[in-house]
């Protein structure tokens, strides 16, 4: 659906947003917004949020990190990481693997979360019929987010789309 009530100047101010906003392809995403009535900054938005804490593949430290945040707690939840990663690192995985394990399984975990709200894959749960939505100013339904997995690799902050080193 085009939207012709979009004029270049429209286009410009979208795609200034996107790029503000830290958007690969900044235009790319604007273009389709008006061209296609697509909510892509709803999308972008919600995307960038949950992806926010998507480790780096260069973060290596983050191991360390762990190990020592978590071991300081232990008992409490998810405090089994310290000691998988220090038994890990005891037979000498290297960060690098650890890294790209933790995130494959990051990318897994937020790509079936972004599936079953599009239902592009099916819950068994007694509640199935549901959306996510960008609300107005006074907090109502606007704009349904769709298609969300579709752009999730576009997120990968190596920029490689979770593809290997």
């Amino acid at each position: 659906m085009k939207h012709d009530n979009f004029n270049n100047n429209d286009l410009k101010s979208l795609t200034e947003v996107f790029r503000q906003a830290g958007a690969i392809a900044p235009e790319v995403w604007a273009k389709s917004q008006i061209e296609e009535g697509i909510n892509q900054l709803g999308r972008f938005s919600f995307l960038k949020a949950i992806t926010s804490e998507w480790l780096k593949e260069d973060d290596l430290n983050w191991v360390d990190n762990q190990i020592e945040f978590n071991y300081s707690r232990p008992g409490e939840p998810s405090s089994q990481l310290t000691h998988a990663l220090k038994e890990m690192r005891e037979k000498n995985v290297s960060k690098e693997a650890i890294i790209d394990l933790i995130r494959v399984i990051q990318f897994d975990t937020l790509f079936h979360v972004c599936s079953i709200i599009d239902k592009s894959i099916e819950a068994d749960t007694p509640v199935t019929n549901w959306s996510l939505y960008e609300l107005d100013e006074d907090n109502n339904p606007k704009d349904s987010l769709n298609e969300l997995h579709e752009s999730l690799l576009a997120f990968d902050p190596s920029g490689k789309e979770m593809r290997p080193r």
